[in-house]
């Protein structure tokens, strides 16, 4: 992969044209957080414009990964903020913090942290704006549900797309009669836990009326 995104970036050099513009995406987590600032230096060393790091958000309790001090890794933070800067490259960071911001930064930047509100559910877009397809084929709703609605090496995209799981799924997000599994779901895709609605915090919420 390296290889090829040293490739990528040679031909842009060459070509003297931005695109294809690359973004390179990390979770940030305990083992790995102090490794950011490479990433960065590694995004500009292959032309990247964007790093985006998310939250690692615990689907279990084998691994203990999720950074809730962010305080303590604030210097680390701060440091690949700078180096962004340095490389003109844009760093979305899940932390909403003055120390992070700066006067001139783009809009999209800027409202990293604020939650977006969209027209089918205020809690998950993911069956309405994005998919997962593993290696072998098969095409999930997102990382978290935890089953296959089809497989690409069997049926076409539109029609998984637009068979009765999926429409079932959309469904119950709009009108959120949630299935089990969005409900025990903690979506980290745009993330910022603190200041966005979370369906299992309002369900608690509910529950405690």
């Amino acid at each position: 992969m390296v290889e090829n995104l040293e490739t990528l970036a040679a031909l842009k050099t060459e070509r003297s044209t931005p695109r294809p513009y690359v973004q390179l995406n990390t979770v940030l987590m305990k083992s790995t957080i102090s490794e950011l600032p490479l990433l960065v230096d590694f995004a500009h060393q292959v032309k990247a414009v964007v790093v985006e790091a998310i939250r690692y958000v615990p689907m279990g309790a084998s691994s203990d990964e999720e950074i809730r001090d962010w305080e303590s890794v604030m210097p680390i933070l701060v440091e690949a903020r700078n180096r962004a800067r340095a490389h003109g490259i844009f760093l979305l960071l899940p932390v909403d913090d003055p120390r992070l911001r700066t006067e001139d930064e783009p809009d999209f930047v800027a409202k990293r942290n604020e939650g977006q509100l969209g027209k089918h559910s205020e809690f998950c877009e993911a069956p309405w704006h994005a998919v997962q397809i593993y290696p072998n084929g098969d095409l999930h709703p997102c990382g978290y549900y935890g089953k296959a609605f089809g497989n690409l090496r069997e049926n076409d995209f539109l029609e998984i797309w637009n068979s009765k799981p999926y429409l079932e799924l959309r469904r119950s997000l709009s009108t959120m009669q949630l299935h089990d599994r969005c409900a025990r779901c903690n979506p980290h895709g745009y993330d910022n836990i603190e200041r966005k609605k979370r369906i299992n915090m309002v369900r608690q919420s509910e529950e405690t009326r």
